[in-house]
C-alpha cells in the first residue's frame, strides 16, 4: 500500500473513530470539542455529525442517535445523514480508550492539509500574476498562521500561575532569576530588570543617544552571557562595531570615523577586541526588514540561544502592507514585536523617533512620530533625551512601567566615547532581582 493510501485509511479511520465514539461514549471525548473542529473534517458528512454532536453538548442535550437524526433534519442533512448511517457509525465498535489518539491525528492531519493546499495556491498565484517573493511568502505566512499552535488552548488553572510567580521570586533569591540587570543599577532598581516577553520602547529626538544607549544595553547583556541581536536598518555593522570600540577600547568616536588611528593604536584595538569573538552579539544591517523577514530571522537565532533584539528603529521598518495609513502601520508592527517578544520569549528593544516638537524641549508621550498608539502594546517605555548635542547629561524618563511607577534618573554620557556611567552606582555593586 501507498504512502497516500496509507495516509487516506488513517484519516478514514481516525475521523470516524472519533464520531462513533462521540455518539455512544460522548463524555470519553470531552477535552477534544475544543481541539477538534468540524472543519478539521475531510469527510463532510462526519463533520456535520461532529458538528451537530458539539452544539448538542453545548446546548446541554444528551448526544443520542435519535437527537442527531432529528437535527440533522432541521438542518437538512437528513438526505446524507440517514438513520442507516447514523447506526452504523453507531455500531462501528471503536474503542473510547482511542479517543485521544483519533483527535489528535485528525488534528494533525487537517493541519497538514491546510498546509499543503496553502502551498499550492502559492505555486498557482506565482503562475497566474508574477507575483514578488515577498508578497507570496506574506500569503503563506497568513494563510498558515496559528496551524502550529500547541495541541492545548492553553489554559493555565490559577493555582498553577500562583506556583510559577512563587518558583521565580526563590530562584531570584538562588540568583537565578529569568529577569536580568540592564548594567544600570539606577535604571533596574526602577523598572526591576528586563524581563523575556516584554516589548520595551526607547524613544528619543535625534542625536539623543538612543543608539549608543541600545549598543550599550546589547553589549552588556553578550557579556552576561544573553544572546543579542542587533538589528539595525539605520546605521552599517562598521559604523556600530566603532562605537563599540570607542567605549570598549577608551578611544575616541571620531579617531574612527576621521580614519585619525594609528598603526600601532590598530594593533592595540586588533589584540584588545578578541573577546567580541566568544561574544553571542550578533548584528545585522540590511536596510529593508519587514516584520516578516524580522520575525523568520529571529525564529532561526532562537534555535540557537536568542535572549534579546533590539530594532533600530521602528520608522525604518519595511510596513506589511504598504497602502495602509503611516499610523496603521506603526501601530501593526509594534503590536507584532510584542508576540514575537511573547512567543520567543525574549525581550524586544524598539527604538523609536520623535517628531519635531520634541526639539528643544523634554520630550513626553506626545512627542512619539507619526503615533503614539505604539505606547498601547509597551510594557516599558523610556524617553531619551540630552539639551543639547553636546551635554553629558543624559535624562532617561520612564513613562510606562507596568512592574512599577513612571519615574526619571540621569546617567553620565561621553559622546566622544560612547560611554555610558552610573552616577549612583558603587564601584563592584551589582543589581540583583
Amino acid at each position: 500500500m501507498s504512502n497516500e493510501a496509507q495516509l487516506t485509511e488513517l484519516r478514514r479511520e481516525c475521523e470516524e473513530g472519533l464520531v462513533s465514539i462521540a455518539l455512544v461514549a460522548p463524555d470519553a471525548i470531552a477535552g477534544a470539542y475544543w481541539d477538534v473542529s468540524p472543519a478539521d473534517f475531510l469527510d463532510d458528512d462526519l463533520g456535520a455529525v461532529y458538528a451537530i454532536i458539539g452544539d448538542l453538548t453545548d446546548a446541554g442535550q444528551e448526544v443520542e442517535s435519535h437527537a442527531v437524526l432529528v437535527e440533522a433534519k432541521r438542518r437538512g442533512l437528513i438526505d446524507q445523514l440517514t438513520s442507516s448511517y447514523i447506526y452504523r457509525l453507531v455500531c462501528a465498535g471503536y474503542a473510547p480508550a482511542n479517543a485521544r489518539y483519533y483527535a489528535q491525528t485528525v488534528k494533525r492531519l487537517a493541519r497538514t492539509r491546510r498546509i499543503v493546499n496553502a502551498a499550492r495556491k502559492i505555486v498557482q498565484d506565482e503562475y497566474a500574476t508574477d507575483s514578488e517573493p515577498a508578497e507570496l511568502l506574506d500569503r503563506f505566512e497568513a494563510a498558515t498562521a496559528g496551524l502550529l499552535t500547541d495541541d492545548d488552548a492553553g489554559f493555565v488553572t490559577f493555582a498553577d500561575a500562583v506556583t510559577e510567580s512563587i518558583c521565580e521570586h526563590r530562584a531570584a533569591l538562588e540568583g537565578n532569576a529569568r529577569r536580568f540587570g540592564t548594567g544600570f543599577p539606577s535604571l533596574d532598581a526602577i523598572v526591576g530588570g528586563f524581563c523575556p516577553g516584554q516589548l520595551i520602547l526607547l524613544g528619543g529626538r535625534t542625536f539623543a543617544g538612543k543608539t549608543a544607549l541600545a549598543l550599550s544595553f546589547a553589549s552588556y547583556f553578550a557579556t552576561q552571557n544573553r544572546a543579542t541581536w542587533f538589528v539595525s536598518l539605520e546605521m552599517n555593522r562598521r559604523e556600530l562595531a566603532e562605537r563599540l570600540l570607542a567605549d570598549d577600547c577608551g578611544y575616541e568616536l571620531r579617531q574612527f570615523t576621521q580614519f585619525g588611528l594609528t598603526l600601532e593604536q590598530i594593533e592595540a584595538i586588533n589584540q584588545s577586541c578578541q573577546h567580541y569573538a566568544t561574544l553571542p552579539l550578533v548584528i545585522t544591517d540590511h536596510p529593508a526588514e519587514s516584520v516578516r523577514t524580522i520575525r523568520a530571522k529571529a525564529k532561526l537565532r532562537k534555535s540557537q540561544g536568542l535572549d534579546f533584539i533590539v530594532l533600530d528603529n521602528l520608522q525604518l521598518v519595511t510596513p506589511s502592507d504598504p497602502k495602509e495609513p503611516r499610523r496603521m502601520q506603526l501601530e501593526s508592527t509594534s503590536r507584532e514585536l510584542k508576540r514575537l517578544a511573547k512567543e520567543l520569549d525574549c525581550v524586544v528593544l524598539l527604538l523609536c523617533q520623535l517628531n519635531a516638537d520634541a526639539e528643544g524641549n523634554e520630550p513626553d508621550d506626545r512627542h512619539y512620530s507619526e503615533s503614539k498608539q505604539i505606547l498601547s502594546h509597551a510594557d516599558l517605555a523610556m524617553l531619551a533625551h540630552r539639551a543639547s548635542k553636546t551635554d553629558s547629561d543624559f535624562l532617561l524618563k520612564i513613562t510606562k512601567n507596568r512592574r512599577g511607577k513612571p519615574d526619571r534618573l540621569t546617567l553620565h554620557f561621553d559622546g566622544a566615547y560612547q560611554r555610558f556611567q552610573d552616577p549612583v552606582c558603587v564601584v563592584g555593586e551589582e543589581w540583583r532581582p
